[in-house]
């Protein structure tokens, strides 16, 4: 029962959050939306999507304009912190997704008390609790989270026990500052620039995530598609038809790769994530660019591990992760969209 709560919780803020932003995107578009969406921003109970509502509001007003290099400082930093909050989701996600489907999967049997203990030793989500040094346990200060500033005056070694500190933590952090900048920079002062970098973050989110754990949690992939097919309500990114198609078409032809090529092979090749990753990419990108985005991953993993077997670097005895050649495909498709060679086009809505 508590985990069909939280499924339920987890869902209407899906809901909730894809219906603002894109509610928020279509009057941000809408020449004469402006004032409604201020009014909007009041309506807000939670301070928070107020001023979301408001950056949202002032972009619209600056549309247009390509940004100035202190601007681009500003994102800059603000990709630092963003990519101190995504080394948060990174290291929590996993043993909690994990943590939650044994619960799950203890309730299903019948073991309720088994599945109360799960849920009771459930590990913090990434936006309760302080930040605790991953060796003991120990509460973090806040003057010891600064992005990168932290981890090189630290030389790369836990404060209260002396322990490495993955080098993972600082490449997070300023891999997310300079996408961020280049997200900027490439699309400058427009409504959609608050959707990219969420887009981003979460791609980069993911792709971490995939490499280390091989596994693309549902907590993040499935609202990552509600936000795209609210993101393109209002022809964000691509057409609201074909964002529903790109999703659709992401999903069943990745899926029926994935059965093939058990049936063909008796292994799998893919993971439902990649399945799901691939549908929520397409929410964003639509049908058109999610076959370059499919086009362009699958051509540079193919290369890349067909050169590590050939120089015998490569390794036959674990799954390759698709998640993070995906993810990369995405935002480079989001940053130079006019790269990749369109193979085709069907404009469903003129």
């Amino acid at each position: 029962m508590i985990s069909l709560v939280e499924n339920t919780k987890d869902l209407v803020a899906m809901a909730i959050g894809s219906c603002l932003l894109g509610l928020a995107l279509f009057l941000a578009n809408d020449p004469h939306g402006i004032h409604s969406l201020q009014v909007l921003q009041w309506l807000m109970p939670d301070l928070g999507a107020r001023y979301s509502l408001g950056w949202v509001a002032a972009w619209s007003a600056l549309r247009g304009q390509p940004p100035e290099i202190h601007e681009l400082a500003l994102t800059f930093l603000a990709g630092l912190l963003a990519g101190s909050l995504l080394n948060v989701i990174i290291s929590r996600t996993p043993p909690r997704a994990a943590a939650s489907a044994r619960a799950q999967s203890w309730r299903e049997l019948g073991y309720d008390q088994a599945a109360d203990r799960e849920l009771a030793e459930l590990p913090p989500g990434f936006a309760t609790g302080r930040s605790l040094c991953i060796h003991c346990g120990i509460p973090i200060p806040p003057v010891r989270l600064i992005p990168v500033i932290s981890w090189l005056r630290l030389r790369g070694r836990s404060a209260c026990c002396d322990r490495p500190i993955p080098v993972r933590y600082p490449v997070v952090e300023l891999l997310t500052a300079i996408v961020f900048t280049l997200v900027h920079w490439r699309i400058g002062f427009d409504p959609v620039l608050y959707a990219a970098l969420i887009f981003t973050a979460m791609m980069i989110a993911l792709a971490v995530i995939d490499l280390e754990q091989l596994i693309l949690p549902d907590i993040l992939v499935l609202p990552l598609l509600w936000y795209g097919l609210a993101a393109n309500a209002h022809g964000g990114f691509a057409a609201p038809g074909d964002a529903i198609l790109g999703a659709v078409a992401g999903y069943c032809a990745f899926r029926a790769f994935r059965e093939g090529w058990f049936r063909i092979t008796g292994r799998t090749g893919l993971g439902l994530g990649d399945c799901k990753l691939a549908a929520a990419i397409g929410a964003w990108a639509g049908a058109a660019g999610l076959l370059q985005v499919a086009i362009l991953a699958s051509g540079a993993a193919f290369t890349v591990h067909g050169f590590l077997a050939v120089i015998g670097k490569g390794s036959t005895d674990r799954y390759l992760a698709l998640g993070p050649w995906l993810a990369g495909a995405a935002v480079f498709w989001l940053l130079f969209p006019d790269a990749i060679p369109r193979i085709f086009h069907v404009p469903l809505y003129t």
